[in-house]
């Protein structure tokens, strides 16, 4: 920017109240969070949906038409929203932290953004950590066991992934356990462990029929 403009936006921060920053400052993550809410949607239908609350008014969030609207509005956003995982971390906002990580998880996976994906989730995890949620931190653990296979690295994918089994097993959610014993069960076949594959990806089958969530149980049953 021109100099005059930042020293005229300088003038006009300090001018403001802090009640009306820190208004703006939330429109500003709501945007960015309803938005790639919005356009993970179109990335993956089947990724996990978490309600939000309705953004602030005036946070106007856009609703991506389609996938090639959505891929091209994470594109255009990419480092803004890394920075908004950051801003909401160092205003306090640990909530908002995970759930922008989470939201951008489907873009990362999907363009291959690995350090990205990875960095972010490790905010994800320290946040969850801080607001002592075992099932977020357990979201944590499985994004970053996920991107640590897509690394290369099983043995750390398969660490991960038991962790999260065993905080989705403290917070008692039992779509999650489905979902973390799938991914440890995959792991095992990675590293030749076949009977722990076995063991592990028949109880994400059992869980998920009696959930009723049959497209994680057909991915249960792909990997048996």
């Amino acid at each position: 920017m021109h100099n005059l403009t930042r020293l005229y936006a300088a003038e006009q921060a300090r001018e403001n109240s802090a009640t009306g920053s820190d208004d703006a400052l939330l429109r500003l993550i709501d945007y960015y969070l309803h938005t790639a809410h919005a356009a993970a949607g179109h990335l993956d239908p089947h990724r996990d949906r978490i309600p939000l609350a309705p953004a602030r008014p005036g946070a106007a969030p856009e609703e991506p038409a389609d996938l090639a609207a959505a891929l091209a509005w994470f594109t255009a956003e990419h480092l803004v929203l890394l920075d908004a995982v950051d801003i909401a971390v160092r205003s306090d906002r640990d909530r908002y932290a995970w759930l922008l990580a989470h939201a951008l998880e489907t873009y990362f996976d999907y363009r291959g953004h690995w350090h990205d994906w990875a960095a972010s989730q490790h905010t994800a995890l320290d946040a969850a950590r801080r607001l002592a949620d075992p099932s977020w931190q357990a979201g944590a653990h499985r994004g970053l066991g996920w991107v640590c296979d897509q690394q290369g690295s099983q043995d750390d994918a398969l660490a991960h992934n038991e962790q999260a089994l065993a905080l989705y097993r403290q917070a008692g959610h039992r779509a999650g356990q489905a979902k973390a014993l799938n991914n440890t069960g995959w792991l095992h076949i990675m590293l030749g462990h076949y009977r722990q594959a076995l063991t592990h990806c028949a109880q994400a089958v059992d869980i998920n029929q009696q959930i009723g969530d049959r497209h994680a149980e057909a991915g249960a049953w792909d990997s048996l």
